[in-house]
């Protein structure tokens, strides 16, 4: 982190099994607390709620094959409707979640979801609400544009108005290793008193179970 060249940057390390924070490392040349800065893009991170949320919502196979035009990552209104003309490229869902393709996840989303079906997910995933954590931690905010179908494209995959916070990454996908539940966040682990008494020790729980287990492991 000391070395990296980003004005910004911040790492979480968690258990998943109980959300315990094990390390947080973070610099900036502007924004204190970094890690619990909620207002970084949510950008391909947020591809594993539009994921699952295709997954169980949807009779997608994973590895069927979409048809798109443009670059990986270029995501326009040139390019976010099908033209089987002009759509000479393809990608499955699983290695568009890999190579963190734009188009193909505006794709899916417009094919198989919709605003409220995405919004219900962001939530499930601790979007627009309070994550428990002893510290002060702003909530991370999605909003679904359900009227403009590529302003809902983008957003499915994360370049919309979604937002979140290092931490909140951290529990997000500590809930895809931990059986689609996500881990409230914890950074104390007990409390002693001046005699050495523990007055306080933490306990695991779980925000919300996100997806499905079967759904976790594919």
């Amino acid at each position: 982190v000391k070395n990296a060249k980003a004005p910004h940057v911040a790492v979480v390390a968690m258990d998943p099994n109980n959300g315990k924070l094990l390390a947080i490392a973070e610099k900036s040349e502007s924004i204190s607390n970094l890690a619990l800065y909620s207002k970084f893009p949510a950008a391909s991170v947020f591809k594993l709620v539009t994921a699952t949320s295709a997954l169980e919502r949807s009779p997608i196979d994973p590895y069927e094959p979409v048809r798109f035009r443009g670059g990986t990552y270029t995501l326009n209104r040139w390019n976010y409707l099908p033209n089987p003309r002009a759509d000479r490229r393809q990608m499955h869902l699983a290695e568009a979640l890999g190579r963190s393709c734009n188009v193909v996840f505006a794709r899916i989303a417009l094919k198989y979801l919709s605003g409220p079906i995405l919004a219900h997910y962001a939530k499930n995933f601790g979007f627009n609400t309070p994550l428990g954590f002893e510290l002060p931690l702003p909530p991370s905010s999605a909003s679904m544009p359900d009227e403009d179908q590529f302003e809902f494209g983008k957003a499915a995959a994360g370049f919309g108005d979604v937002t979140l916070s290092p931490v909140h990454a951290a529990a997000l996908v500590a809930s895809i290793a931990n059986r689609g539940a996500m881990p409230r966040p914890v950074i104390v682990d007990r409390v002693v008193d001046q005699s050495g008494s523990v007055v306080f020790k933490s306990s695991p729980q779980i925000i919300s179970q996100v997806m499905e287990p079967p759904t976790a492991r594919r």
